[in-house]
């Protein structure tokens, strides 16, 4: 490996970077917190620079090599998000410290938000740490390191002296989105050229609680209300900029939850949709939301404006778990939004999580049941219930002393032995990757919709992804049918053949996708 900088590129004072990512994606887009962070610097006259590896393709390898011919003055910054891209950043910063690369090291997002204590105890090649909203923090520390500052004045880091962790004041949350610039767009050619959805925000937060995430306690650690959105004119602008300048029609808005229940949520996406189709912008976009805030006069209004993607937040088909979940919906209010927004002509993507630690047997059986019967429910992946730091889920199971922690992992010891058997098999479904390459096409098909030149190309586009997610759910129901089948009669030798049967019929999927 070159582990010199090359003389050809140009002195920069801030390297973001966005790792490359040990799972294969299952779609790609923008890093708009990279985007965001970049704009705000820019506008303060420093010089950044953003390698997004998992849009580039790139290898931890290739990210070395790209970061070792950057010349960085101040620092470099990676974003973080789960336990996987930690570990690669490790790896990463090994090189670096080979290559005796001497300027700071920050680390950002949501995974060192909770971790930073374990993370500036262990590894000494951290310099810092952002906690939560990051655009000021970051701007604050850059300019004091630049300037010679005290970093004891920049609120909501955290960082090393003399041997021990320091935490400063936290940081508030800024209070009008509407000031910060729009995202800076260095990757977007690629993004449009590869037919990917170009990534907005609208929103910040969530008013929800869910014991399993992450995204209200990441908020609530600063000053300041947890949930904020941009005004509609502010997001249509930026919507119409995109379309003008860049020839922009496929969107996807990446808020935590684009929608809730609440009057002022409804009149908000109302403004947003009345305001894109008034500018007559002929543009399509994806949302994720909760299926209680579905309402048939909401999203018809939205569908007029180019809504045709939902990614819905189903979770379970068991009552007891929406409980344990804190969703603080019902099965009927499920079954409602499907009704509704397949009415409409939406795309349904929903989000489900088999089994969580108190689930028994027979509710297991049930919850599949539940997807037999509700085929829009079926994930075009599937998940275990995961166990993220900082979430209520990881309280509860600390005082229950069922909390299972390895490294940066957490998990959770089960009630029931033949649940806890089944995750473990999902799980090394999960990480076999036997599904990879049908959800990667079947992904860039779905966001394609988007970026039709007329109806009937959308048509067939939406008649595409039918197909193909009808013959992923076909097998996730054989594989989940014959896996209960298994360990019921303790057949646990017949796993790799089930494996390998499932490799077959996605390498069939694979082919029919082809020729469709």
């Amino acid at each position: 490996m070159n582990t010199q900088y090359s003389d050809k590129e140009s002195n920069i004072d801030v390297l973001l970077v966005n790792p490359p990512s040990p799972i294969r994606c299952r779609y790609k887009a923008e890093h708009l917190g990279m985007g965001y962070l970049t704009a705000v610097l820019q506008k303060e006259n420093f010089r950044v620079k953003i390698i997004d590896a998992p849009l580039k393709d790139l290898s931890i390898r290739e990210a070395v090599k790209e970061i070792l011919k950057t010349k960085v003055s101040l620092i470099i910054g990676f974003s973080v998000i789960t336990p996987e891209a930690f570990y690669v950043v490790i790896e990463i910063m090994s090189f670096l410290a080979l290559a005796k690369v001497s300027v700071c090291i920050c680390l950002g997002g949501y995974f060192p938000t909770f971790w930073f204590r374990e993370i500036l105890r262990s590894f000494k090649d951290v310099d810092f740490v952002v906690l939560s909203e990051g655009e000021i923090t970051f701007l604050e520390l850059v300019t004091a390191l630049h300037n010679g500052g005290d970093i004891k004045e920049v609120k909501g880091i955290a960082y090393r002296r003399n041997g021990n962790i320091i935490l400063n004041q936290p940081r508030p949350l800024i209070k009008d989105l509407d000031e910060l610039p729009f995202p800076n767009r260095d990757t977007i050619e690629r993004v449009i050229r590869e037919d990917y959805p170009v990534a907005i925000y609208s929103s910040r937060g969530c008013r929800h609680s869910c014991t399993f995430c992450q995204i209200s306690n990441f908020y609530r650690l600063c000053p300041g209300p947890g949930w904020r959105a941009r005004s509609p004119a502010n997001i249509v602008n930026e919507i119409e900029f995109l379309n003008s300048n860049w020839g922009v029609k496929s969107f996807l808005f990446v808020d935590d939850a684009f929608l809730d229940i609440t009057k002022e949520s409804r009149t908000r996406v109302h403004k947003i949709a009345t305001e894109i189709i008034r500018r007559k912008l002929k543009i399509r976009f994806a949302i994720q939301c909760r299926p209680d805030a579905v309402e048939k006069k909401t999203f018809r209004i939205l569908k007029e404006a180019g809504l045709y993607l939902a990614f819905l937040g189903i979770e379970s088909g068991i009552e007891k778990s929406l409980n344990y979940f804190r969703k603080g919906i019902g099965l009927n209010q499920v079954r409602n939004s499907i009704r509704i927004l397949t009415e409409l002509g939406i795309e349904i993507n929903a989000g489900f999580i088999l089994s969580d630690p108190n689930t028994t047997w027979e509710e297991l059986r049930e919850n599949i049941k539940f997807l037999k019967e509700v085929r829009e429910a079926i994930p075009i992946e599937l998940y275990t219930l995961k166990v993220l730091k900082g979430t209520e889920l990881e309280n509860i199971l600390c005082k229950e002393n069922r909390l299972l922690k390895k490294g940066f992992y957490l998990g959770f010891y089960t009630n029931d032995p033949k649940v806890e058997l089944f995750q473990r098999i999902i799980g090394d479904y999960g990480r076999s990757g036997l599904s990879a390459e049908v959800v990667l096409k079947f992904y860039k098909i779905l966001f394609s919709i988007g970026n039709s030149k007329n109806l009937l190309e959308e048509k067939g586009k939406k008649k595409k992804v039918k197909i193909i997610a009808e013959s992923i759910k076909d097998v996730y129901l054989f594989f989940l049918e014959e896996l209960i089948k298994q360990i019921d009669e303790g057949s646990l030798k017949e796993i790799s053949s089930l494996f390998s049967k499932l490799s077959g019929k996605f390498q069939q999927i694979s082919k029919k996708i082809e020729g469709i």
